[in-house]
């Protein structure tokens, strides 16, 4: 994911955590709106909710957390260090060390149950490798009238966005696999000119490195997987702000005050429309509620 898609994506985010926050204070305690960032990576997207949150809703008292996986890819030695030091020089009056947390994959959500208002998560669902168990435990830390909001390709996505290949998360056979992403490289398509360029991969260490980064890191899954596992764990699922990942924002981040509100209206049938014809091109935005009603 390039720096300007993942801004992109943080800022959507944002939008849709604040405009839950404004179209239903009620839903939550003012005095402390706790919130989770899940798969925290760098720290990015906590630091956009840490500046912006208290400015955009100076009634309510934000505390916003974060963990990520050992075994991602992505993850460096003294990560939890650096992440925590950079966090603490931008906002030094947040004891992050309490609030940042790094933990291996088959080890529960590090906080206490029924702890957040808010759990949110930018391109993480597909590298789940059990979602039963993450949405058990989305439900587990999630105040009664909690919601997740989670920004993710499905399952059906032609362009494969981790190497920028049509269908590669699609191929099972292992060796197939490394065939067709060798081949797409020779033509000069997909990410493989940028990793030769800033890493100096060649070829067939571009390809073996992605070829078993789909075998252990991707675990793709679509609508109507997550739409039986939503049920099994009591949430409500809904598509709401798919539309605006292409739409609202694009008008408005033109501007020169960012409101980081959305407008909005509370269609499923127009959310899941939207959903079955993005769900095939982009990441999808996926909300879970969990409440008796909405």
């Amino acid at each position: 994911m390039t720096a300007k898609a993942k801004k992109y994506a943080h800022e959507h985010l944002m939008c849709v955590v604040n405009t839950e926050l404004k179209r239903r204070p009620e839903r939550f305690n003012g005095s402390n709106v706790s919130i989770l960032d899940l798969g925290c990576g760098n720290g990015d997207l906590i630091l956009l909710l840490t500046e912006n949150l208290p400015q955009l809703n100076p009634d309510f008292n934000f505390k916003i957390y974060g963990y990520d996986i050992n075994e991602h890819g992505g993850i460096k030695k003294d990560y939890l260090k650096n992440l925590i030091l950079n966090l603490t020089n931008k906002f030094p009056q947040v004891n992050w060390s309490d609030h940042i947390k790094l933990i291996s994959e088959n080890d529960p959500i590090p906080f206490p149950s029924q702890f957040f208002d808010i759990i949110i998560s930018n391109q993480v669902m597909e590298h789940v490798k059990d979602h039963p168990a993450l949405f058990s435990e989305l439900n587990r830390t999630l105040k009664h009238n909690g919601l997740s909001a989670h920004l993710f390709p499905f399952k059906d996505i032609i362009i494969d966005p981790h190497i920028n290949l049509p269908f590669i998360h699609k191929i099972i056979n292992l060796d197939r696999r490394k065939n067709i992403i060798r081949l797409f490289s020779k033509l000069g398509l997909g990410k493989f000119h940028v990793y030769r360029k800033k890493y100096g991969y060649n070829l067939e260490e571009f390809t073996q490195e992605f070829s078993d980064y789909f075998n252990r890191l991707v675990h793709y899954i679509n609508h109507k997987e997550i739409l039986e596992i939503s049920r099994n764990h009591n949430f409500r699922l809904s598509y709401r702000y798919t539309a605006n990942l292409l739409s609202n924002f694009f008008w408005e981040r033109g501007k020169k005050n960012l409101t980081y509100e959305y407008g909005f209206s509370d269609s499923p049938v127009k959310g899941l429309l939207y959903m079955s014809l993005f769900k095939y091109f982009f990441s999808i935005t996926l909300i879970l509620d969990k409440e008796d009603s909405i």
